[in-house]
């Protein structure tokens, strides 16, 4: 009974839905919804928006994601991981974020708005 507990206790410190601009993500459905459009997302894409969501604003390199997506390295071949990128980033759009490449060091998932504020001079 302790033990059950303490994991009743831990599963209610993480939250169930976490919105991010009209992004809203539901962990224990595995759903993820625009302006309450389900995106339809498959359960890679669902694991990649995740991913990046629990960490927003860094960058994160194409092997890290690849390893935690697929769970193996990611080798030669990144078209699986280059064609997953452009349907979440198209299933985003119009949600005040988005997923940008840095050329050879990964992507990072931040809003519209600090990505602009960051490019310019």
């Amino acid at each position: 009974m302790a033990r059950l507990g303490r994991l009743l206790q831990r599963a209610e410190q993480f939250p169930v839905r976490m919105e991010y601009g009209s992004l809203s993500i539901e962990i224990l459905s595995g759903q993820a919804f625009l302006r309450d459009v389900n995106l339809q997302l498959a359960p890679k894409e669902f694991a990649l928006l995740l991913i990046f969501t629990q960490h927003e604003g860094q960058m994160l390199s194409a092997d890290y994601l690849y390893q935690k997506v697929w769970g193996q390295p990611l080798g030669s071949d990144t078209g699986a991981l280059k064609n997953m990128m452009y349907r979440l980033r198209k299933k985003i759009e119009g949600s005040g974020y988005d997923i940008w490449a840095g050329r050879g060091h990964g992507y990072i998932f931040e809003t519209e708005e600090k990505h602009g504020k960051d490019e310019s001079p």
